[in-house]
């Protein structure tokens, strides 16, 4: 079991029962359980484990690049599972240079590191020098690959960056790969004689993946390779109609000069306009080439003269009317003299109505003096 939260080896336990891992859980602190590998693959009976470097240039689209060379970190301890102390199961070397070198092999180094060419010369001695080119490069690469596809979504997507991982690995008996974890900052002080010969030659690589090759995508890269680019399926084609907006911005008029002074102009203008006649005030308008709206009250007039004359159309007596003055000429007739006012006054109001002069006399029941389909008798 190890925090979430901490890095270099500290405050990681080994434990047995599951009882001691929900005791464990009960703090406020987050934890990763782990299995752990009881069948290692052990150089002269000590535990070990690879720092492998790799760079990520862009996250969307993915671009890994991975280091050719790693390290080797050895225990300082001869393995045992009977012991849990952290000297025997912890390889970190923060975590080991604490120690002093238990009585081990004299072909172990005693700064507990080495290079991957040494690793190479131990397999070639056991005879398993393929397992490094067929099993243990390879499977480091993809490991690489699956974890960093797996936590792509919660990366952050910032352009013109990059960031250098260090990722560890423990070897089973079968050279099968194990990912055991990967840091975001990893350490890259000159600990051992490894590692003062590797750090500087990775930042120089570096530099080359980063600047050389953005200059020049033939450039040296060094010791990195790119392992992994993702190929991002490119957009349909759009099979609609290509719309865009055709015009010209507008910019709001700069207003100079106090703004009470404003206020007392626009008050003066407005009294000014209502004393203009409507024809004078459309006439201050310049350059306007929209429909021009009349007076509501005429508008309103002609509407309900309109209707008048619809409702008057409508009236049989009218249309009888309107026969009579086609063929003959009207007779007056015989009303009261004030009624004879009030249409007189009804008239006026209506001067521009054609019915005016032919409007029927005013019968108060027209079916007691005459047939429905006969016109009234004058």
């Amino acid at each position: 079991m190890k925090p979430g939260n901490k890095c270099r080896g500290r405050d990681i336990i080994l434990v047995k029962d599951v009882n001691d891992v929900v005791r464990v859980t009960n703090h406020k602190l987050k934890y990763v359980v782990q299995k752990y590998i009881e069948r290692p693959l052990l150089i002269y009976k000590a535990k070990f484990d690879i720092r492998q470097w790799f760079i990520v240039t862009c996250v969307q689209p993915l671009t890994i690049w991975m280091y050719r060379d790693c390290y080797l970190r050895f225990s300082s301890q001869i393995f045992n599972l009977d012991d849990f102390h952290e000297s025997v199961h912890l390889t970190n070397h923060a975590v080991q240079h604490k120690y002093t070198n238990q009585e081990r092999d004299k072909s172990l180094p005693d700064d507990n590191m080495w290079d991957n060419h040494t690793f190479k010369a131990y397999l070639r001695q056991i005879g398993q020098a393929e397992k490094w080119y067929k099993v243990i490069y390879p499977g480091m690469r993809e490991c690489i690959i699956g974890a960093m596809l797996a936590s792509q979504d919660t990366m952050d997507r910032r352009p013109n960056t990059f960031e250098l991982y260090g990722a560890d690995f423990m070897i089973g008996e079968n050279f099968t790969p194990w990912l055991i974890e990967i840091n975001s900052c990893p350490a890259m002080g000159p600990t051992t004689s490894v590692t003062a010969r590797m750090c500087p030659q990775c930042f120089e690589d570096m530099v080359k993946v980063i600047v050389d090759r953005r200059r020049d995508p033939k450039a040296d890269t060094g010791l990195f390779e790119l392992i992994y680019k993702q190929v991002l399926p490119q957009t349909p084609p759009y099979l609609g109609m290509t719309l865009s907006i055709r015009g010209r911005k507008l910019f709001k008029k700069k207003t100079s000069g106090k703004p009470k002074l404003e206020k007392k102009e626009s008050v003066e203008n407005k009294q000014r306009t209502k004393t203009i006649k409507p024809h004078r005030q459309m006439e201050l308008i310049k350059n306007y080439n929209g429909p021009v709206i009349g007076n509501l009250i005429e508008e309103l007039q002609e509407t309900l003269f309109k209707n008048s004359v619809e409702e008057e159309t409508d009236d049989p007596s009218c249309l009888i009317m309107e026969g009579i003055s086609r063929s003959a000429p009207i007779q007056k007739p015989v009303v009261a003299k004030a009624k004879h006012r009030k249409r007189k006054q009804h008239q006026h109001k209506f001067e521009k109505s054609p019915f005016i002069q032919l409007q029927p006399p005013v019968i108060k029941d027209p079916c007691k003096h005459q047939k429905r389909n006969k016109p009234p008798e004058f």
